[in-house]
C-alpha cells in the first residue's frame, strides 16, 4: 500500500460498505455527499473503474484501491 492508497476488501454487508468507501474518500480527496457513493459501489461491484471527490477507485482482483487522483494537466502550462 503506497501514501495516499487506501485499499478495502468489501466483504461486509452493502450498508457498510458505503460508509467505508464515503470515509475513504473523504480521508483522500473531499467528502462526498448523497447517492453518489452508492453508484460508486455498483460500478465497483461491477468491475468498474470511477472517480469521485478528487479520488479514483478501482477493482484490483478481490480489493478496491482507492488513491488520490493525479493532478489534470493544463494545456500550454507543461
Amino acid at each position: 500500500m503506497g501514501e495516499g492508497e487506501i485499499r478495502y476488501i468489501p466483504k461486509a454487508p452493502g450498508a457498510i460498505r458505503i460508509r467505508v468507501l464515503a470515509r475513504a474518500i473523504g480521508m483522500l480527496g473531499v467528502a462526498p455527499r448523497g447517492s453518489s457513493v452508492a453508484q460508486l459501489m455498483r460500478r465497483l461491484l461491477n468491475g468498474k473503474d470511477a472517480t469521485l471527490g478528487g479520488v479514483v477507485a478501482r477493482v484490483d482482483g478481490n480489493c478496491w484501491t482507492l488513491r488520490k487522483e493525479p493532478p489534470r494537466r493544463i494545456a500550454g502550462m507543461d
